[in-house]
């Protein structure tokens, strides 16, 4: 699902994935990720739009994408 939607929003949208914790770029632990799977959604501004801990519907997803700005 990630991978579709990452083709979808191109361009438009910047995808990261993380799942080690350690490190100089330890951004989950910046973000206070916990579990996986955690989506977090950025705004430009570098706010936080939403946290989702747990699976998420495709569709969820896509307006969660759009609704960023």
């Amino acid at each position: 699902m990630v991978d579709r939607l990452e083709q979808e929003f191109k361009g438009k949208v910047e995808f990261r994935v993380y799942v080690d914790d350690s490190g100089p770029d330890n951004l989950a632990g910046t973000l206070g990720v916990q579990y996986v799977p955690t989506y977090v959604f950025v705004n430009t501004d570098g706010s936080i739009a939403q946290q989702v801990v747990g699976g998420m519907a495709e569709e969820d997803m896509r307006k969660a994408l759009e609704a960023l700005n």
